[in-house]
Parts: C-alpha cells; sequence; structure tokens
C-alpha cells in the first residue's frame, strides 16, 4: 500500500464504532472488517468521512 492508504488504514482501524466499549475490541476489529484488503479498508474510510 502507498503512504496515503496506509494512513486511511491506520485511521480506520481506530474508528471502529463502540471499540472502547466492546469486551474484546480485537474481535470487533476482526469482524468489522472481515474478508476486507487493506486498500478496500482505506476506500470505505476515505467513503465514510467525506
Amino acid at each position: 500500500m502507498d503512504p496515503a492508504d496506509r494512513v486511511a488504514f491506520d485511521s480506520a482501524l481506530g474508528s471502529v464504532g463502540s471499540r472502547r466499549y466492546s469486551a474484546d475490541p480485537e474481535a470487533l476489529l476482526r469482524t468489522t472488517f472481515d474478508g476486507m484488503t487493506g486498500p478496500q479498508i482505506a476506500e470505505d474510510y476515505r467513503r465514510r468521512t467525506r
């Protein structure tokens, strides 16, 4: 991934709702982005934050 995609990817991981209140935040991350590639996650994040 290029640096811009990497920044969006890292931001997407930090933007998962309810992570703060989840009993298992890592499981929440895995299920939120299950089946998606890094570039797909970055593009999804960009669409959600426009």
